[in-house]
């Protein structure tokens, strides 16, 4: 797991009280109400800003979509999943 860096990354705990309070919870028995916990209290943190907002001379997205034939293992993974 990557290092959290934020200015009061202390309020998480230590690696372990982390990984006990709130990524096994949320990973392992997929605990919704503790995830959404470590949301709200991580939000303050997180910056959301657009490329418009901040970079005004760059150009927009551009996006090519291009298909292609999967064969083997990858053709087999790919149908394996549910990507609904």
């Amino acid at each position: 797991m990557e290092s959290l860096r934020v200015p009061h990354a202390w309020f998480l705990g230590t690696h372990e009280e982390f990984r006990s309070k709130y990524r096994s919870p949320i990973e392992n028995q997929h605990n919704e109400a503790v995830k959404e916990r470590l949301a709200k209290m991580v939000r303050p943190f997180m910056l959301r800003r657009t490329k418009e907002a901040v970079a005004t001379e760059l150009p927009k997205k551009t996006e090519v979509i291009e298909r292609i034939e999967l064969a083997g293992l990858s053709e087999t993974c790919t149908k394996a999943c549910d990507w609904r």
